[in-house]
């Protein structure tokens, strides 16, 4: 769950 939403951000911003 934790690992997710980490995941899921550092995704977004690497993708920007």
């Amino acid at each position: 769950m934790y690992e997710n939403k980490m995941m899921f951000s550092i995704e977004r911003i690497e993708r920007g």
